[in-house]
């Protein structure tokens, strides 16, 4: 049977990622208000979802999308809080959205707001990569899509770094919050499955920060 359009893609399993050095969750609703407490965290939040016009937090309306997402079975959408281990300091986020089953895409979001380059977030990136773009993973996207503002020079050069092609400029894409102001540009950047496979970035990554096996990697759920 043919895959509609709108059929979600099978999800990364819900005992995410237990590394060397991090942990990658789901993000909570109970954890918004303490996170985005953080001046950091506002800050890395304006370039977080670059299509929003670097709007600034809402923590209701994410309360509300995040209690939706959780009502829909297989997730359409899968938000990732990453900590570093064992201090439990969070250290950025990761959103897997626009998740396209007929044509095995997706877009993901990423925002560090701590140890940004470091290698407890390079294995975090490692994971992400690998769990999206494996042939072998339970998503296996065909192709991943990122949307950076042309100012964010911090996200471009990490997208260089990992070898991540300059798709195409997106000329006046998004209006500024308040619709004040001129149209911002955005910049797409994408990556096919077999470039990651065979890319010197992955190679790069598997040497900087090795990710643990799977059966070591799982987070299993405590007793009651």
């Amino acid at each position: 049977m043919s895959q509609s359009v709108d059929q979600p893609l099978k999800p990364i399993p819900e005992s995410f990622y237990r590394g060397h050095k991090i942990l990658v969750r789901p993000l909570q609703t109970d954890d918004l208000p303490g996170l985005y407490a953080d001046p950091a965290v506002r800050q890395a939040h304006l370039a977080y979802r670059p299509w929003q016009g670097c709007a600034p937090a809402d923590l209701p309306q994410m309360r509300e999308r995040l209690e939706l997402l959780a009502q829909i079975q297989p997730a359409l959408e899968i938000e990732a809080l990453v900590l570093h281990q064992p201090s439990g300091t969070p250290l950025g986020l990761l959103c897997l959205s626009s998740m396209d089953a007929l044509n095995r895409k997706a877009e993901l979001s990423v925002a560090f707001f701590r140890a940004p380059g470091s290698r407890p977030t390079l294995e975090a990136l490692h994971w992400v990569l690998e769990t999206t773009l494996s042939p072998s993973s339970p998503i296996g996207l065909r192709k991943l899509v990122f949307y950076v503002q042309p100012g964010n020079t911090r996200a471009t050069r990490l997208l260089q770094r990992l070898g991540i092609p300059l798709e195409a400029r997106l000329l006046e894409e998004l209006l500024p919050p308040g619709g004040q102001g001129p149209a911002i540009d955005l910049l797409r950047y994408a990556i096919l499955q077999k470039q990651w496979q065979t890319s010197p970035a992955r190679h790069e990554l598997a040497r900087l920060a090795p990710l643990r096996s799977p059966s070591a990697a799982a987070v299993s759920t405590p007793p009651d």
